[in-house]
């Protein structure tokens, strides 16, 4: 069959560049596509961001970066049988709407499938939202892992069965029934999938951008999924919905197999990995950064998510720096022990102080990501994680990410919260609808002055790093990219206003 797969745009909330409007690559998409080419299917990838990550539209509230939702669907080919929507994230869903209502006036018969995204606890399950893609015309949504899955779908189209009885497929013509998805029987073998086919994407564009999630400091990167899912159960993660608490891993051969494999084709040598925590099984890890130093490599790699610190330990830390690993976000979320129950989140905060000093004297970049506002904190509580960041400041953490949490819809907190939310677009990390936002926003203000004002003291000259990667767009923390990101993106606005577009 002919499919076209199509990924929306990138959108900004306009005083929330920390946590929105990140170009991330969309790995489980070209996962995908790798997969249906292998299948034999013919494929057109159109990446609304990707294609144009330049051109930006401003709202009141938002930014918008790429094409409008008219030439996004101009670029579909007439002979395409199958159209499939990236679920991508949260705060993108208006645009993906918007690009689906356009896709089904110029194909009101063609099958549209809406594909979910697993791989960021930003994104949302579509099995809260799908009677809604329903009504904009949608016929089937895909839950989980998409490859195998998705296959066995485009398989039953083909037989013109409009209500397939497969897991993890919401089809319209079944009236919305499903089997939840099984990603432990027939989707869990990562080594048989191929590699990702960045070849069907623009990820020229991506690099000219000069930002990233990870921290971008040469001048083409890729990322990676080296594994699948979390077994644990955070309430504000989308995740223990999405994966049912399971965590499949590729082999540590497979990884590098990848690595070498990308290397040499794009020329690439910084890889970004996007897994949710690719560091739960440390004799994986130990052995991928083994293969890498033995198979000289020589890349730079880095763990753009706030991986499970207790999956790390100092044989580890010290094995990944060998191997090239520069940078590491993990996440102890809170200081406050009581909080951390209530979230359901299992953290040994003394164990966060310790990972911060292996990472330091291993000369890996680190950041630590803390939540606010998480339904039950006290002022307590707040106090206890202020401590904690205060003393990972004096350590030497290169930066904490200070998160006011929001409810994305697939988290425990998604009914309870959510209601106070004008729409998903308002679903990032600086909620303002929240009743108590500018309470916790002043919190937050204050803590980052505190952050770096110890850092001042305590660690100047790599504060005056901070300056310098400004200057020269080699980037060792996400806060420096971020101001960078941010001023492009504004200078681009105010350009675009000059020539009256």
């Amino acid at each position: 069959m002919h499919i076209a797969l199509i990924n929306p745009n990138i959108v900004s909330q306009k005083n929330d560049f920390s946590g929105s409007g990140i170009p991330y690559m969309p790995v489980g998409l070209s996962s995908l596509a790798a997969y249906l080419r292998e299948q034999g299917h013919q494929l057109d990838v159109i990446d609304a961001f990707g294609l144009a990550p330049e051109r930006i539209r401003s709202t009141r509230t938002h930014i918008i970066q790429g094409l409008s939702a008219e030439e996004t669907v101009a670029r579909i080919p007439g002979e395409a049988e199958v159209l499939g929507f990236y679920a991508h994230l949260t705060v993108t869903h208006r645009a993906l709407c918007e690009i689906i209502q356009a896709a089904r006036r110029r194909f009101p018969e063609r099958p549209v499938i809406v594909l979910e995204n697993v791989n960021k606890v930003n994104s949302y399950s579509l099995r809260r939202i799908f009677p809604e893609l329903f009504r904009l015309g949608v016929d089937h949504v895909v839950l989980g892992y998409l490859e195998r899955r998705t296959g066995r779908l485009l398989d039953a189209i083909a037989a013109e069965n409009p209500a397939p009885a497969l897991d993890g497929v919401i089809s319209r013509a079944r009236g919305g029934q499903f089997d939840p998805p099984d990603d432990n029987r027939r989707n869990a073998d990562l080594d048989g999938l191929p590699f990702p086919a960045w070849d069907l994407f623009p990820v020229e564009n991506y690099w000219k951008l000069g930002y990233a999630h990870a921290p971008f400091t040469t001048h083409r990167y890729l990322v990676l999924l080296t594994s699948r899912g979390c077994p644990f159960d955070c309430g504000f993660c989308i995740t223990p919905e999405v994966s049912a608490r399971r965590w499949i891993a590729r082999s540590a051969e497979s990884v590098a197999d990848e690595i070498q494999d990308m290397k040499g084709r794009f020329q690439v040598d910084e890889f970004h990995v996007e897994d949710v925590n690719p560091t739960l099984d440390r004799k994986r890890m130990i052995r991928l950064s083994r293969i890498l130093t033995d198979r000289k490599l020589d890349v730079t790699w880095k763990l753009a998510q706030g991986t499970k610190l207790e999956s790390l330990d100092e044989e580890t830390i010290r094995a990944m720096s060998a191997a090239g690993c520069r940078y590491v976000s993990f996440s102890p979320e809170s200081g406050s022990r009581h909080l951390l129950e209530r979230m359901g989140k299992r953290v040994d905060l003394d164990h966060a102080v310790r990972v911060g000093r292996w990472l330091k004297r291993s000369r890996i970049y680190s950041q630590s990501c803390f939540v606010l506002g998480y339904p039950g904190e006290t002022a307590a509580d707040r106090s206890l994680t202020a401590a904690l960041v205060r003393r990972l400041a004096w350590l030497g953490v290169d930066e904490v990410a200070l998160f006011i949490i929001t409810p994305m819809p697939g988290s425990r907190i998604f009914l309870p919260m959510g209601g106070a939310a004008r729409s998903f677009e308002d679903l990032t990390f600086t909620p303002t609808w929240r009743a108590d936002y500018r309470k916790l926003a002043a919190f937050r203000k204050w803590l980052y002055v505190q952050y770096f004002l110890i850092k001042m003291l305590a660690h100047p000259l790599r504060t005056l790093g901070y300056g310098w990667a400004l200057i020269t767009g080699r980037f060792q923390t996400k806060i420096e990219m971020t101001i960078f990101r941010k001023g492009k993106v504004l200078r681009q606005i105010w350009a675009g206003r000059r020539l009256g577009s």
